[in-house]
C-alpha cells in the first residue's frame, strides 16, 4: 500500500456508517502500534509471524463479540418499543398501550385521565421513552403540591430580584424540559393566573421568566394528567376552556384497578419482587390470600395494592402473606366505595386500621361537601391545607375519588 499504511485504512474503515470488525495484522509488533490500532477501533491485534491456531482463536473471539453486540442492540430496540413499566395484558391495558404507541412518535400534547393511584405518571414516562425525545429530559411537576406564586416560578423560572428571596436567576421546569417532555401532574390544580401563561406557551412556544422581559423559545412537549373532570371544572369557572382544548389533543384514560382485575396476578408478582428487595427476604402470597384480592374493590387502585402488599410483607412472620396479613375486611369484600365505613364495623381489623378508615371517610366527606376544594375542605376539618394534602396522599384520595365516596355507611 504505497499511499496509506494499515492504520490509515483502519481509520477509514471505522468512519463508515456500519464499520466492520477488524483484527490488525502487522509485522511491526510494537506496543505503540497496538495501542493506536485499538484506539482507532480495532477489536484485536496480531503480530507476524503467528500460528493458525492463534488466528482462529482471535477470529472466534471477534465473531462471539459481534453476536453479543447484535443481541444487546436487539434487546435495547425491543425495550424501546415495549411499554415496559405498565403491567398487565388485559383488554383495558392493551387499549392504553395501543394509544401510547400511536401518540408517542408525535409531538402533540396528551391529557391522561384516571383516578388517583392508577399510574398516570407511568403512562407519561412511557410516552416520553418511546418518543424521539427519549434521550432528552423528562421533567415532572406536581401542580397540586405548590402554591400559586411558587408554581409560576417553578414552571417559568425567575430573574434575580423579581421577588423577595430571588437572589439569582433560575431556570424553570419548562426550560429544563426543552428538547424533552414536561409532565404536569394534577393539571386541574393550576390556578387561573398561571393557566394564562401556560396557554401562551402552548400557542407560541415561548415563555418569559417571572420578573423578566426576554422571550425565550422553548421546545418542550407537554403531557398532563388529572383525576378531575375538567369539563366540569370549566363550567364551574375553575379551568380555562381554551387551555383544555390545547391539552386535550389526545386523551388516554388510565383504568382503575377494579376494571382490570385480570391483571392482578401479574401486578402482585411484580410488586412482590420490589417488596422482597426492600425487606431483604423472599415474599410469597398464599393461594387463599390471592383469592381474597379480586374480591376487594381497590378504591386506591395500584398504589393501594402496593401499600397493602408492603404492609402484609412486614406483618408476615415467615415471608408468606396470608389473608389476615392483608387486613382486607371480609364485610367490605366486593363492596363499592359507598360502603367505605364497613371498615369501622370490622372488629377483626384492630384499632389502627379502623381509625385510618374513619379518618379517610371524614376527609372524603369534607372534600365532597366542598366540591373538591382543598382549602375549604381543610377549613371544614380545622386542619392546615398541607396536612389535608398529606392525608389525601396517604389514603390515595384525589378529588374525583372523594366525590364518589359516600360516608353514611348505608
Amino acid at each position: 500500500m504505497p499511499e496509506k499504511d494499515g492504520l490509515a485504512v483502519l481509520a477509514a474503515a471505522m468512519a463508515r456508517p456500519s464499520p466492520p470488525d477488524v483484527i490488525v495484522m502487522t509485522a511491526y509488533g510494537s506496543v505503540d502500534a497496538a495501542v493506536e490500532a485499538m484506539r482507532l477501533g480495532a477489536l484485536d491485534f496480531v503480530a507476524k509471524p503467528f500460528g493458525l491456531s492463534e488466528m482462529e482463536a482471535k477470529i472466534a473471539k471477534a465473531l462471539s463479540s459481534r453476536v453479543l453486540r447484535e443481541e444487546n442492540k436487539r434487546l435495547r430496540e425491543d425495550d424501546r418499543r415495549r411499554v415496559g413499566r405498565l403491567t398487565g395484558e388485559g383488554a383495558a391495558m392493551q387499549s392504553v398501550r395501543a394509544s401510547i404507541a400511536k401518540v408517542a412518535p408525535t409531538t402533540i400534547p396528551v391529557l391522561i385521565t384516571g383516578e388517583s393511584g392508577t399510574g398516570k405518571e407511568l403512562v407519561a414516562r412511557e410516552i416520553h421513552d418511546l418518543s424521539p425525545r427519549a434521550a432528552a429530559p423528562f421533567v415532572p411537576v406536581n401542580c397540586a403540591a405548590l402554591a400559586e406564586s411558587v408554581l409560576e416560578s417553578e414552571l417559568f423560572g425567575h430573574e434575580k430580584g423579581s421577588f423577595t428571596g430571588a437572589t439569582g436567576t433560575r431556570r424553570g421546569k419548562l426550560e429544563l424540559a426543552s428538547g424533552g417532555t414536561l409532565f404536569l401532574d394534577e393539571v386541574g390544580e393550576i390556578p387561573l393566573s398561571v393557566q394564562v401563561k401556560l396557554l401562551r406557551f402552548l400557542q407560541e412556544k415561548e415563555i418569559e421568566r417571572v420578573g423578566g422581559e426576554e422571550r425565550l423559545k422553548i421546545d418542550a412537549r407537554v403531557v398532563a394528567a388529572t383525576n378531575r373532570d375538567l369539563e366540569h371544572e370549566i363550567k364551574a369557572g375553575k379551568f380555562r376552556e381554551d387551555l383544555f382544548y390545547r391539552l386535550n389533543v389526545m386523551r388516554i384514560r388510565m383504568p382503575p384497578l377494579r376494571e382490570r382485575l385480570e391483571d392482578l396476578p401479574q401486578l402482585v408478582d411484580g410488586i412482590l419482587q420490589r417488596v422482597a428487595a426492600e425487606v431483604g427476604r423472599r415474599i410469597s402470597v398464599s393461594d387463599e390470600a390471592r383469592r381474597r384480592l379480586p374480591a376487594w374493590n381497590w378504591p386506591g387502585n395500584v398504589r393501594e395494592l402496593e401499600n397493602v402488599l408492603a404492609r402484609a410483607a412486614v406483618l408476615s412472620d415467615d415471608g408468606i402473606i396470608r389473608p389476615d396479613d392483608l387486613r382486607l375486611a371480609p364485610a367490605a369484600a366486593g363492596a363499592r366505595r359507598s360502603d367505605s365505613l364497613a371498615f369501622i364495623d370490622a372488629p377483626e381489623l384492630g384499632l389502627e386500621a379502623r381509625v385510618d378508615a374513619f379518618e379517610k371517610a371524614l376527609i372524603a366527606q369534607a372534600l365532597a361537601a366542598e366540591n373538591g376544594n382543598q382549602s375549604r375542605a381543610a377549613d371544614r376539618l380545622r386542619v392546615k391545607r398541607s396536612t389535608l394534602q398529606y392525608k389525601m396522599a396517604k389514603y390515595s384520595l384525589g378529588a374525583k375519588a372523594a366525590d364518589e365516596v359516600v360516608v353514611d355507611g348505608r
